[in-house]
């Protein structure tokens, strides 16, 4: 057969499979019945930023890179989502007016562009744009503790050059803005932090990596330390004595309470470093190889009334109470439960919200327990398939945490497999059924229907008084040495071997015996 002959049968196929197609366009109303709905996992996912009300241990908020803000009234008991009419699914920032908490302005755009600045004056029940739409990544929010009306909002945009990036300054509610920092069309703002005792210091810090679309590869970076002392309307660079010249990446600042705004602890890439003279001059409080920053990571935390008190976050929440001389890890362990973002009650520093990528879990008494994290669907999913069985499955791999697979009969959801088929969901009759949007991310469920498996797997990684009487290391070197581990992952701090249980890391083929021998003995005992 010729070229001539091969090509005309290729175009006369290629014509006669269009036209099919196109006379076959399926009719809308076929599936008119369809609606969607939640089918899980009751598991939360990414955090990017937290909120909470000083003397109201009941109510805080959060936002998430792909499930907009969510709200909780019980104390995280139940979460609710409130930011679903704005149709923006990324969140950068969250900030409530000090003066009036009804007032709540979000920063969107975070792991995706997002579209400026959105506030409510109704604590969440309605939104109104606010403007810098222009501005794609909002990294953080300042509300006047006086003035509910004059607001600071720092932008970024790692991906495309241009003006909408900076520090932008409103003194009317977000009617109009206007620019109150701006290096160049590569310069990111991406911290921004305020005295706690004098409103009018404020720090931020610059980030002027670009990232190339093409490859994903940066461009080049350089990172500055920024100040002012008017609330914001002017700036100076720092000139960053005592920090390493480059190299510092993403930088994070706190301002210790009591301080007149003097003394600034800062998170990058080479270590922690600490300011006692308002940012003049730096020294090295630490040499703990664990408490470095990152692009990722990158942000630390005062106690609102101690000001030796820092935290810092990061695969764990590390805990100084030195001033940042010596760290402890307080929470979680190098795992998928990397931590991000943390809220202190200003009125009670024990009552706190922690963000990390398994969801945001609450605290009333200083990290000594924390709420659940099995209340939020909100978990970032990369792929979603079903396999050929009747009833078929769902499978659906969740970032930064494991394999979920569900059991669906007739679209009807019946059954949960967590990893290996330890935790499972029995038949519910009330299962919900909500409209969510692209990302997962419904509404949530009544206090009553929350997830059964999601409890008992709480509650086995929680109570040390079932008689699982099993070998229980302090720390990470006690482990090495008792289990002859060759992991080189960094100290768990005070982890004991029930929380070793809430992690999923794995420290060699021992360490799994011994928590699958654990995890047996918590289920023989609480079942």
């Amino acid at each position: 057969m010729n070229r001539f002959v091969r090509f005309l049968l290729v175009w006369f196929s290629t014509v006669t499979i269009t036209t099919v197609a196109l006379a076959q366009q399926y009719d809308p109303g076929s599936f008119s019945a369809l609606k969607w709905r939640l089918v899980g996992p009751h598991r939360g996912g990414r955090v990017t930023s937290v909120a909470g009300i000083p003397g109201k241990p009941a109510i805080y908020y959060f936002g998430t890179p792909g499930g907009g803000v969510w709200k909780t009234t019980n104390g995280g008991r139940v979460w609710k989502p409130i930011f679903d009419d704005a149709h923006v699914a990324s969140i950068g920032a969250i900030a409530l007016a000090p003066s009036n908490t009804d007032i709540v302005y979000v920063g969107t755009g975070e792991e995706t562009a997002g579209n400026g600045v959105y506030k409510s004056t109704d604590a969440g029940r309605s939104w109104t744009n606010v403007g810098l739409t222009d501005a794609r990544y909002i990294t953080a929010i300042l509300v006047d503790p006086r003035d509910p009306n004059i607001v600071l909002v720092s932008a970024r945009d790692y991906f495309q050059a241009g003006p909408a990036r900076g520090i932008f300054k409103t003194t009317d509610g977000g009617k109009t803005w206007n620019k109150v920092f701006f290096k160049d069309d590569r310069t990111s703002v991406v911290e921004m932090v305020a005295a706690p005792d004098d409103s009018n210091i404020v720090y931020a810090a610059t980030y002027a990596l670009q990232i190339d679309p093409a490859n994903r590869r940066a461009l080049g970076s350089d990172s500055q330390i920024l100040k002012s002392t008017d609330a914001g309307t002017t700036w100076q660079q720092l000139s960053g004595t005592g920090l390493p010249a480059t190299g510092r990446g993403t930088i994070g600042l706190a301002v210790a309470p009591g301080t007149s705004g003097k003394r600034v602890y800062t998170i990058i890439n080479s270590g922690f470093f600490r300011s006692d003279d308002g940012g003049a001059n730096w020294q090295r409080s630490t040499t703990d190889p664990r408490i470095t920053g990152s692009t990722f990571f990158g942000k630390t935390y005062t106690d609102p009334r101690n000001p030796d008190v820092v935290f810092v976050m990061q695969t764990s929440m590390y805990r100084s109470t030195d001033g940042g001389k010596t760290f402890e890890s307080y929470k979680g362990a190098p795992s998928g439960e990397d931590q991000h973002v943390l809220w202190i009650d200003p009125g009670d520093p024990l009552r706190m919200i922690l963000g990390s990528d398994q969801g945001a879990i609450v605290s009333l008494d200083g990290g000594h327990t924390w709420s659940d994290w099995f209340t939020q669907p909100t978990g970032q999913f990369y792929h979603v398939t079903t396999d050929n069985a009747f009833p078929y499955r769902l499978y659906a791999a969740q970032s930064e945490s494991d394999l979920f697979r569900r059991l669906v009969r007739f679209g009807v959801q019946i059954g949960s497999n967590h990893r290996t088929n330890r935790h499972r969901l029995r038949a519910r009759r009330n299962l919900s059924l909500h409209l969510g949007n692209a990302f997962g991310a419904g509404a949530a469920r009544s206090k009553d229907d929350v997830p059964r498996h999601a409890v008992r797997f709480e509650n086995q990684r929680r109570h040390a008084d079932v008689g699982c009487d099993q070998p229980r290391p302090d720390d990470e070197k006690s482990f090495r040495k008792s289990r002859g581990s060759n992991s080189d992952h960094r100290a768990f701090g005070r982890a004991s071997w029930r929380n070793l249980g809430r992690h999923e890391h794995r420290f060699g083929s021992a360490y799994e015996r011994q928590r699958r021998q654990l995890e047996q003995c918590y289920a023989t005992r609480i079942a």
